[in-house]
């Protein structure tokens, strides 16, 4: 009989992992294939900068972002983050990095949290792995149509 990705999983882990940390609700969410996301943005004022989440971490179901809160955070960071130097133009890009896969993914942390970085590594091994939606490419397009009309303005003001 061929042995499951469950199985290979828990031969790796070492020590296995107890029946307490497998009943726990946060284990049994991710086991089913949800994740934690948040989402982060950036604001900028000349020399300060503030990177934070918007609202506290999410429980996502694999496949199905909260359009919502992932739109929010990309306008508030592409509106308001690049005004702060030198902070806003180093956070901004990494916000905006993390709003491009679909949100920042803190499940490892909660994990870890929960029943300790070995057995956090473990139980995310053996869950499913996130799909990203379709959907996400409107937040990317809002994202990339910034970028893409600042670099045809810099070519035509470099080679003309």
């Amino acid at each position: 009989m061929k042995p499951t990705q469950h199985d290979r999983a828990s031969n790796d882990c070492k020590p296995p992992l107890a029946a307490a940390v497998l009943v726990h609700p946060v284990v049994a969410e991710v086991l089913a294939g949800k994740r934690y996301v948040t989402y982060p943005y950036v604001v900028s004022m000349l020399v300060l900068t503030f990177r934070r989440s918007l609202g506290d971490a999410r429980l996502v179901a694999t496949g199905r972002w909260p359009m919502g809160p992932l739109f929010a955070a990309t306008i508030l960071t592409m509106t308001f983050g690049w005004w702060g130097f030198p902070g806003g133009l180093v956070k901004t890009p990494l916000a905006l990095l993390d709003l491009w896969k679909g949100g920042h993914d803190c499940t490892r942390e909660m994990l870890s949290v929960i029943a300790g970085a070995p057995d956090a590594k473990c139980i995310l091994s053996i869950s499913p792995q996130p799909k990203t939606p379709t959907t996400i490419w409107l937040v990317r397009s809002v994202i990339l149509m910034p970028l893409l009309g600042l670099g045809l303005w810099l070519f035509g003001a470099i080679f003309s």
